[in-house]
């Protein structure tokens, strides 16, 4: 068909007879329904573009769904060049609308509207929607949604497009280029406006595999050098042969001739998964098949090379130095060590490894082991062989244990250890596991032999924690580590510290935890382990002891305090400090009743001083620094004046802030009035949620410890600072405690997880353990609990176990659809719910996932972007799969009914996906298909697109939302829409204070998404179909290009 052949568009049915479209008519698009690339325009002049962008991604959009856009950033040239093509498009596309009085296309509202028929339309588009907070006076620029793709309008819910619209797109994208991802990614620069979605702009670098920078050992020559991961590993093989060839040149080293011959060399690495073992790799596999991390030793190994390893051999236990070749098998090293000849064995043995804990398996060759001539194995006789049956508590698991009587117990935990390394099981750090027989109550002895023990061969033993490593901190002695039983007590360990400690008959000790809380001497230490991290030690040092504090801004109050004698007085003062309200920068010094000054560098213990020791404290008022709006300043410094603060004035209660510095927002945070109000906790959960906007996690907790060092400024008398004093730091300790529990994304976080989980812990275990030790525990416990590991680490173990798992089936798609749908349907939402999750609310800020670096700083929504993309996909080759009409329609009939239970389960991300993917360009033209659609799919995919319109901005979607009983999935593209609309029509900064008015309304959309993730499903996987599920191939611009020709084929 000639490129500018016009159709016209029916009205109803598509048929085979088309009449002419005219010129008006062939720039009326069917409107979108739901988010996508809008492509209302006439592809048929960028043919002649075609090569003039290179390196562009092409992905033709052409349905009313759509999935969601990830495309490649290009270079500046590509473009600038992208944005003039498109401001030429642009320009053409408003003279087209004002030509035919149309608002629709790409640029609807932003071309001129016939003042009679704009109507309503036309008055709502100069008024913002007042939900996002947008002043009357603010108008969004072009720029201001940057990252948002597409605008669509909504029609008829489940309209189709008649013949000639689809016989016009066929021209039009036979036309369509690599122009198309021009206009894609100049939507980066530009503003979609009306009520069509604007949905977001997931711009993202593919993920480029680099070089890894290994080392290689060829006999006794290393080599370091840079493999490929995206080449096959003969190939790999070449060029590391290259690099030996070179190396060996510099030396005096032999086997430069045989490196003339890749073929005869392979390349293996150590399995890093079963100890022990050696993975050789073949020739024709892609490299990065094998996981090869930079900094990998790898192994090159010629098929003439000889390994060498130690044998013992009985009965004289005499040690040999056996020699192989690298197709010996273990079976042929057992004859020759027994020196018999082939098939005339008449005793069975076996080859054992101590060091790994293994049997060497018979039909391996000894090359699959990880052997040297340091390694010594032994030649043991298998003739009185049993099995041992193994409990494994910590797991819920039994195994079996094939054992010789003369082994010894300390070989079967080695080789325990092996098969729990081969099945991915981890035991719990700092326990020594051990064997225990139930019927005896006792535990077997590491040097003696399993034959010692009479029952082994008719019950089961059980491999579990004998001994619990504790760290004990002595007083001037470091460290500690102790194995303790089951049995120990708080009095086990000080009766042994005692015994070595001079001090103890002087001194009374005991042992206190981190935040200086005193153990009883009748609490057993496992369950002391039990509350404390596994890196925590305990401190062994005096029991704290009284003391009195007096200053001259007190001169009548002595106040009591228990401290440590045994600690450097240096390490007391900030606490002194604060105790009195006296600012560490004023102070001077410590002085006794009788004039003495004390030493800070050391302890009242070493100074030898006893209980009941009265200290005065000796300060003067430092220079108060200038007040200024940065956070360099002191919470206690600034002053509250119109440019700090700024009120609602139309709330009647007075205590709404709209905008205000970070120290007028900690201290409304950490106030002494208003706790337990609901306007307190709502502004407690708007900033928890949304200070990643303005502050860091780090620098919040810096003003958080300066509010907590409470200074007398106002000298009030010593009863009322003390309340006052207690309030303040017990509202700090309530934050901490609300952040460490409920708010926990910050201490998870990939990259500054681990980090504000220091800082947290160093705060409370030098500041609020001193004077609120409960507390301060109870915060420990939530970090811990945190940086330990949680349910959503092992449901990332589960998925990646399904993602690494390559299905076998030649066919992946028939075993999908051999399920019901409401096991389809519940697959897809337990894996949609592990990506949904993930998203941390510092992704929703700032409009992170339109970022450059938003792979780094929006994750969790790039991933569930991609596995939206992914589905839509999945769901269009799935019928294009289909060899006939009717074939087809009956995959399209299990999609809709896949689509219906997913609306069932609440779960409307992979609905949106499902219903993007049917109505995909090579999908929707399928004119004999949806013939042979029954009535009743069809109407139920009607309403489900109706459901999902993006008409009247998802009118029909936010209303069943608002309805509907978690858990839930909702489509994160509308959060993102408000989102934009929030960001862009208010600004950060209101004359240099935080405009907290705007992150109130952020925080409304961050908590409804948050408040879905709190509820889970509880789905039972089904391995096969989850794992053909988790491995749907991610979109892309071949899998767009190539649907669209196999639909064209088809029909």
């Amino acid at each position: 068909m000639a490129a500018d052949q016009k159709h016209a568009v029916s009205s109803s049915m598509p048929s085979l007879g088309i009449p002419p479209m005219t010129d008006d008519e062939i720039n009326r698009r069917r409107p979108s329904l739901c988010p996508t690339l809008s492509e209302d325009r006439d592809w048929r002049e960028v043919e002649r573009n075609e090569q003039s962008i290179a390196g562009s991604i092409d992905i033709p959009r052409d349905r009313s769904f759509e999935s969601f856009s990830a495309v490649q950033h290009t270079t500046h040239s590509e473009a600038t060049s992208r944005r003039s093509s498109f401001d030429a498009l642009k320009t053409d596309e408003a003279k087209r609308a004002t030509a035919s009085g149309s608002g629709g296309g790409w640029f609807g509202s932003k071309a001129k509207v016939d003042k009679g028929s704009a109507g309503k339309d036309a008055t709502s588009a100069k008024r913002p929607d007042k939900r996002y907070g947008v002043s009357g006076n603010t108008s969004l620029s072009e720029s201001s949604l940057r990252g948002s793709i597409g605008s669509l309008f909504s029609t008829k819910p489940g309209h189709r497009r008649s013949s000639s619209d689809r016989k016009r797109e066929e021209d039009n994208y036979e036309s369509h280029t690599q122009t198309q991802s021009s206009i894609s990614e100049s939507m980066d620069e530009i503003s979609m406006s009306g009520d069509a979605f604007k949905i977001v702009r997931a711009v993202l670098d593919e993920p480029v595999q680099k070089p890894i920078q290994v080392n290689i050992c060829w006999r006794s020559t290393f080599v370091n050098t840079k493999i490929l991961p995206w080449i096959a590993v003969g190939e790999c093989i070449v060029s590391i042969l290259q690099d030996m060839k070179a190396e060996i040149a510099k030396g005096s080293s032999q086997g430069n001739d045989l490196l003339a011959d890749p073929g005869a060399f392979l390349l293996g690495k150590v399995d890093r998964n079963s100890p022990g073992m050696r993975t050789w790799m073949n020739a024709s596999t892609i490299t990065s098949v094998y996981d090869i991390k930079q900094g990998d030793e790898l192994l090159l190994k010629h098929i003439s090379d000889i390994e060498k390893v130690t044998v013992v051999i009985p009965p004289n236990v005499q040690h040999v130095v056996f020699e192989y070749g690298f197709d010996a098998l273990v079976s042929d090293a057992i004859r020759k060590l027994r020196k018999e000849p082939p098939n005339e064995s008449k005793e069975r043995f076996g080859l054992y490894c101590p060091r790994f804990g293994l049997w060497l398996d018979e039909t391996k060759t000894l090359f699959s082991y990880n052997l040297s001539e340091e390694t010594v194995i032994e030649l043991r006789a298998l003739a009185h062989e049993f099995l041992l049956r193994i409990q494994l508590p910590d797991f819920g698991q039994k195994i079996g244990i094939k054992a010789l009587p003369s082994q010894s117990v300390s070989d079967i935990v080695a080789m325990i250890h092996c098969q729990l390394n081969n099945r991915k099981l981890q035991l719990t750090p700092n326990c020594q596991y051990g064997l225990f027989v139930a019927s005896k109550g006792t535990w077997m002895e590491p040097a003696l032999s399993v034959e010692q023990y009479d029952t082994i061969r008719t019950e089961d033993l059980h491999f579990r924690t004998q001994y619990q490593n504790v760290c004990i901190a002595e007083l001037n002695n470091g460290d500690t580590k102790m194995p303790v039983d089951e049995r120990a007590t708080v009095q086990t360990i000080l009766d042994l510290l005692n015994a070595k400690t001079p001090l103890a008959s002087q001194e009374t000790f005991a042992l206190h935890l981190p935040t200086g809380e005193r153990l009883k001497n009748t609490d057993f230490i496992w369950t002391i382990l039990k509350e404390i991290s596994t890196l925590d030690k305990l401190f062994y040092r005096p029991i704290s002891q009284k003391a009195f504090l007096s200053a001259a801004l007190y001169p009548s109050v002595a106040v009591e305090v228990d401290i440590d004698y045994s600690q450097s007085l240096d390490a007391l003062v900030p606490y002194f400090c604060r105790k009195l309200g006296i600012r560490y920068l004023d102070f001077q010094g410590i002085k006794l009743e009788d004039g003495t000054t004390l030493n800070l560098k050391q302890s009242l213990l070493a100074l030898g001083y006893k209980a009941g020791v009265t200290m005065t404290l000796e300060w003067q008022i430092a220079a108060t620094p200038v007040p200024a709006l940065d956070n360099q300043v002191s919470i206690w410094d600034e002053p509250t004046t119109p440019e700090t603060l700024q009120m609602d004035s139309s709330d009647p209660t007075g205590s709404q802030i709209t905008s205000a510095t970070i120290n007028k927002l900690v201290e409304k945070l950490t106030e002494d009035k208003g706790q337990g109000t609901t306007a307190y906790l709502d502004f407690v959960k708007t900033f928890l949620l949304t200070y990643q906007s303005f502050t860091t996690p780090v620098a919040l907790l810096q003003k958080l410890n300066d509010r907590y060092a409470v200074p007398n400024h106002k000298q009030l008398p010593w009863p009322e600072f003390d309340k006052y004093r207690t309030t303040i730091q017990l509202r700090v300790c309530n934050v901490l405690l609300q952040w460490s529990k409920k708010y926990t994304w910050d201490f998870v976080h990939p990259e500054q997880g681990q980090r504000t989980c220091n800082h947290v812990l160093e705060f409370v275990d030098h500041v609020l353990a001193y004077e609120h030790a409960s507390m301060a525990k109870q915060i420990r416990r939530n970090i811990f609990k945190l940086r330990d590991g949680n349910s959503a680490t092992a449901r990332s173990q589960m998925l990646s176990s399904w993602k690494s798992t390559v299905s076998s089936k030649s066919d992946p798609n028939a075993t999908v659809f051999s399920y019901t749908p409401e096991d389809i349907a519940q697959q897809l939402t337990m894996i949609e719910e592990y990506h949904f999750s993930v998203i941390m609310p510092s992704e929703m800020l700032g409009q992170a996932w339109t970022k450059k670096d938003a792979s780094r700083r929006a994750p969790g929504i790039i991933a569930l972007t991609r596995r939206f993309n992914a589905v839509a996909c999945w769901a269009c080759w799935s019928v294009l799969e289909g060899k006939t009409p009717r074939l087809r329609a009956e995959r399209l009939t299990k999609l809709i009914e896949i689509a219906n239970q997913l609306l069932a389960l609440n779960n409307f991300s992979t609905l949106m996906a499902i219903i993007a993917g049917i109505n995909k360009a090579a999908i929707s033209r399928l004119r004999l298909t949806f013939k042979e659609l029954p009535g009743k799919s069809s109407k139920r995919l009607a309403e489900l697109e109706k459901l999902m319109s993006a008409e009247g901005s998802y009118k029909g979607y936010r209303a069943s939302i608002r309805s509907i009983t978690p858990p839930c999935i909702p489509y994160i593209g509308t959060y993102l829409i408000d989102l934009t609309y929030m960001e862009d029509g208010n600004p950060d900064v209101i004359q240099s204070r935080i405009n907290f008015s705007k992150r109130e309304l952020i925080s409304g959309v961050i908590r409804e998404m948050v408040s879905f993730q709190q509820a889970p499903y509880t789905i039972k996987p089904i391995e096969e179909l989850a794992t053909i599920l988790s491995n749907i191939p991610d979109a892309s611009e071949d899998q767009e290009k190539k649907m669209w020709s196999e639909s064209k084929k088809l029909e």
